[in-house]
This record gives structure tokens, C-alpha cells and sequence, in this order.
């Protein structure tokens, strides 16, 4: 068993370090493989999810954690369609607009919110009302605003964005779905992800490659 302990583990680091390599899933072959149910039931472990853009898939993977730590042994991961699909516009905000852009590359955290408006919660959100938050950040150009709130195309300037998250698209077809720069997917495979996040304690992370 502590063999097979360590085997986990180097699968895993090689999955962490190559996202193109070796899957979670795989560690079934060296344990019990938890279905989805038990894996909503994993507390305080870790849950985090690789994102394959150019696959359009989500790998979301819960490990339990145990009086010694993290049970690799017993990792689950089931897979979802996700796609980033940007509606390619200038947007604009009070103070300034902005060009939309793709969902940042590279690992961020993660987390369930309530939509804080019932429109949005319809159009966007899980049977719950819920969307993925995280804390990516990317770099999008910028424009200053006239008096009438209209950008200046000629001064345009770097500005950092953020509320980067993962959601549904409810009014439309998850093949002619687009979003401003949001991972979505469609509404029942939102629900599971945001189940098994919910009722993880620990860290919940997402790689976007």
C-alpha cells in the first residue's frame, strides 16, 4: 500500500507539472475510485479542476483527506464540457471601457457565490442560482470615457481585469453559447462541479491551460 501510495503521487505531480499527461482518474488503478455521490461527501480534502480549452473539457478532481493528510488513493474525477468562446466587443463601464478577452491562462482559486440578481440567476446560473467565482486576473486593453460614457479609441492603455468565472449560459444552446471572457458550461454539469466544491473544506483550485 505505501508503494502504491507513492506511485499516486508521482502520477499526480505529473498531471500538476504536464497538463497534457497523466489524468487524475487514472489514479483508479491504485485505489477505490469514488463515485460522484461519495465524492460530494469528501470533507476537508482538496478539489481542484485542469481546464483543456483547446479539448474544450474540465477535469475536476476531489481528494479525501485522512488522519495522515491528503489520501491519494482515493482520488475521484469525473469530466465536463466547458468552452471559452468570447463575444469580442468593447464594453463599457462609468469611468472607462474595455476590450472583452479570453479567460486568463495559469491556476487560480475558486469558489461557490449566489447571483446576487434573479435575471442573472436565470440566464447564467446553476438550478441553484450559483456561479463559480475565481480570482483570475488578466491584463485587457482599456479606453478612457467621454462625458457621454463613450470610449476614446484613440487613447487606449493596459488595465487589469478580474470576475473571470465559471457559469452557464441558460438562454441559449451550450454549442452557440458566448460570454464576455467566462468559462461555461451547460447547467447540469455546473451543478455537479458546484456540488462537489460546496462540500469540500479544503482548497479549491483551477488550471486553465
Amino acid at each position: 500500500m505505501h508503494r502504491q501510495a507513492i506511485v499516486a503521487l508521482l502520477a499526480l505531480a505529473s498531471c500538476l507539472a504536464w497538463p497534457g499527461g497523466t489524468w487524475a482518474q487514472d489514479f483508479g488503478l491504485f485505489g477505490r475510485v469514488l463515485s460522484d455521490a461519495e465524492a460530494t461527501a469528501v470533507k476537508g480534502g482538496e478539489t481542484y479542476a485542469s481546464v483543456s480549452l483547446g479539448r474544450g473539457l474540465a477535469t475536476v478532481t476531489s481528494i479525501p483527506r485522512d488522519s495522515y493528510g491528503m489520501d491519494y488513493s482515493r482520488a475521484s474525477s469525473f469530466s465536463v464540457s466547458v468552452h471559452n468562446r468570447v463575444d469580442y466587443k468593447t464594453v463599457n463601464e462609468k469611468n472607462y471601457s474595455y476590450d472583452t478577452a479570453r479567460f486568463p491562462k495559469g491556476t487560480a482559486s475558486m469558489a461557490v457565490s449566489k447571483i446576487p440578481d434573479e435575471y442573472r440567476q436565470d440566464r447564467y446560473g446553476s438550478s441553484q442560482g450559483e456561479w463559480i467565482t475565481t480570482d483570475a486576473k488578466r491584463l485587457v486593453t482599456a479606453y478612457p470615457n467621454r462625458a457621454d460614457e463613450t470610449p476614446v479609441k484613440s487613447k487606449p492603455y493596459m488595465k487589469e481585469d478580474n470576475g473571470y468565472f465559471w457559469h452557464a449560459n441558460n438562454a441559449k444552446p451550450f454549442e452557440e453559447s458566448k460570454s464576455f471572457g467566462c468559462l461555461i458550461s451547460p447547467q447540469k454539469d455546473l451543478d455537479r462541479i458546484i456540488r462537489v466544491i460546496r462540500n469540500d473544506r479544503g482548497p479549491k483550485r483551477i488550471e486553465v491551460h
